[in-house]
């Protein structure tokens, strides 16, 4: 190659270092921006604005979506409409795949639905993502009640009061 071709791939560089990498920390800020607001209407109770603030960043298919199919999802969970609150959580650990929070979160809207298999299969995948968190063992051995399979559910409930002696209800 000549020097020629050397310093036109430099050039070529150098545009994108300054053109395209400001963009990417503005869009990065946009998607900040919304996914706060979002929370804030999440908070107060308005969903519908909430909604149109995660779809926002979701649109923009960037490394933020994952958190706003989350917190969307939590939307509809709220909402009462659980399968698309599970179609949300599906979408974020997708994208995301140690995703412990929107595994978690799953199992949650599975045990609304009854579904306790299901929910035990999220629980225990975010379990191996976040060994360290009772609230997961505590959910799954409700629903290893639920199942009637007592002995798993004494370990899941044992677990979570060593993990969290303190925070765990009796």
């Amino acid at each position: 190659m000549t020097r020629k071709h050397n310093f036109i791939k430099l050039g070529f560089f150098v545009l994108i270092v300054v053109y395209l990498l400001p963009f990417r920390s503005f869009a990065q800020g946009l998607n900040e921006d919304a996914l706060k607001k979002g929370m804030d209407f999440l908070h107060n109770g308005k969903y519908d604005e909430a909604i149109t603030e995660f779809n926002k960043v979701i649109q923009t298919n960037s490394t933020d979506s994952a958190e706003a199919f989350y917190n969307r999802a939590d939307v509809y969970r709220l909402k009462n409409n659980y399968d698309q609150a599970i179609s949300d959580l599906t979408n974020a650990i997708e994208l995301k795949s140690n995703y412990a929070k929107a595994y978690f979160g799953r199992g949650c809207i599975y045990d609304q639905k009854s579904k306790y298999d299901q929910a035990i299969a999220d629980y225990t995948k975010a379990i191996e993502l976040d060994p360290k968190y009772a609230g997961i063992y505590y959910n799954r051995g409700i629903d290893y009640v639920n199942e009637s399979n007592y002995d798993q559910a004494i370990l899941d409930f044992t677990k979570a009061v060593e993990l969290n002696p303190k925070k765990i209800k009796y």
